[in-house]
């Protein structure tokens, strides 16, 4: 429908509300009047409807209803398919009835919210504000096409972390790493990573052996579990291909040797946002030494010296600062 006819209807609904006040009427007359472009396919939206058991707030069911209604098309889809993500939280409490509404794009950057009131007990009395309000946030975003390019935009992120790492080096090391992600608003999320470990060394019963230092990259792709105007939670798989070289300590042989690593593996990686271009993240994973390398060294009496060999499974801890 088009955005004159559907603002309209929202008026006409609006001058039925006696808590209505004059002047927000006459501001959505003004909004007939002002030019816009419209959208050749309307928005999707995905709402998520939150309310106390027992309250006698309008359902999701009836407020998509009412929404679809005013807009004179389907509106309403699953999350996965949505280009909006609209999010009610009711507070029917002692005092008063609290309801606020954010839309979200599907990364979960707030785009808008409002918040209504009713005096306690009396939630159903929202039930045509609430549509009203929903419906005028998404002909919003449906009458400007920026909405929609933005909510389907790929977002760049850079990541900084330190972390700990098992199984691959002779013992549990420190290293540093640099990620760059891209979070498209309808795929995982695609990681592209790179880091280098300490060097850590192993020594025989005799004092001799060799110093290994590990510099790893890889690639991972991240559904997307939670998201929030705080918080983040990606379930992350992929591979890093890593280069672990070796330096003898009092043993003959190569100065240095560096051999292959295949690691497959898993983590679950949590971001809590800080500001709005910034955010906290954590990540715990496991890993598989798919290649696992021995490293052997001479001794001065001829004998052969067994160095060290990665373990079979190790564990990835890392903390760091995301700024998109």
């Amino acid at each position: 429908m088009h955005r004159t006819m559907v603002l309209a209807r929202v008026v006409a609904e609006a001058s039925l509300l006696s808590r209505w006040p004059a002047w927000l009427l006459s501001l959505l007359l003004l909004l007939l009047s002002a030019p816009t472009r419209v959208r050749a396919d309307p928005i999707r939206a995905h709402l998520a409807w939150q309310r106390p058991v027992g309250t006698m707030c309008p359902s999701s069911a009836v407020l998509q209803a009412d929404v679809e209604q005013l807009m004179g098309h389907p509106v309403f889809a699953p999350r996965e398919q949505a280009d909006l993500l609209m999010q009610g939280v009711v507070e029917d409490r002692p005092s008063g009835v609290r309801v606020q509404i954010e839309v979200r794009d599907p990364r979960g950057a707030v785009l808008g919210s409002r918040e209504l009131s009713a005096p306690a007990g009396e939630c159903a009395s929202l039930r045509r504000a609430l549509g009203l309000v929903l419906a005028l946030l998404l002909d919003q975003h449906e009458a400007d096409p920026r909405a929609a390019r933005h909510s389907e935009r790929t977002a760049v992120a850079g990541t900084a972390s330190l972390g700990v790492l098992t199984a691959t080096l002779p013992r549990a090391d420190v290293g540093f790493g640099l990620a760059l992600s891209l979070d498209p608003a309808k795929w995982p999320r695609v990681r592209f990573g790179a880091s280098y470990w300490l060097p850590v060394v192993a020594e025989t019963q005799s004092g001799v052996g060799a110093s290994f230092q590990l510099l790893r990259a890889g690639l991972s792709a991240c559904p997307r579990l939670l998201s929030s105007r705080a918080i983040g939670l990606w379930l992350c798989a992929g591979v890093e291909l890593g280069g672990l070289r070796s330096t003898p300590r009092s043993l003959e042989g190569p100065a240095h040797q560096t051999r292959l690593l295949v690691q497959p593996g898993v983590e679950l990686a949590c971001a809590l946002r800080i500001s709005r271009h910034s955010a906290l993240e954590a990540a715990l994973g496991a890993l598989a030494n798919v290649l696992r390398p021995s490293f052997y060294y001479g001794r001065g009496d001829g004998e052969t010296v067994d160095v060290y060999r990665p373990g079979i499974f190790g564990a990835l801890l890392r903390i760091g600062l995301t700024i998109d």
